[in-house]
């Protein structure tokens, strides 16, 4: 028989897998980038990070309470969803290293 402290071992080695998946690193560094101070952004990013982990563990409990199913197409726009915030990233990221130069262009 599992014992539980086997299922939260796997469940934390899954979720620190999950938490190096390429859109979790994109948003966290999109994010904490921006800050001056690297305390600020450690701080951003644990923030992040537990604000996170609290959802997943809310929706996970109400599947297992309520004995919830997720209908496929839910999951689809979801990750859909994603998919818009890493583009959305991605041009934020890029307007702001053309703005960077462009300011760094007026002054020379």
């Amino acid at each position: 028989m599992i014992s539980l402290l086997s299922i939260v071992a796997i469940g934390f080695f899954l979720g620190m897998r999950h938490a190096t998946d390429a859109d979790h690193v994109i948003a966290v560094s999109t994010i904490v980038s921006r800050q001056q101070s690297p305390w600020r952004a450690a701080l951003i990013g644990g923030v992040w990070g537990i604000g996170h982990t609290l959802t997943i563990f809310a929706v996970g409990m109400a599947i297992i309470l309520f004995n919830l199913v997720i209908p496929a197409r839910l999951g689809l726009t979801m990750e859909l969803s994603v998919g818009v915030m890493l583009i959305a990233l991605g041009v934020w990221n890029v307007a702001s290293f053309l703005h960077a130069r462009s300011q760094a262009d007026a002054q020379i």
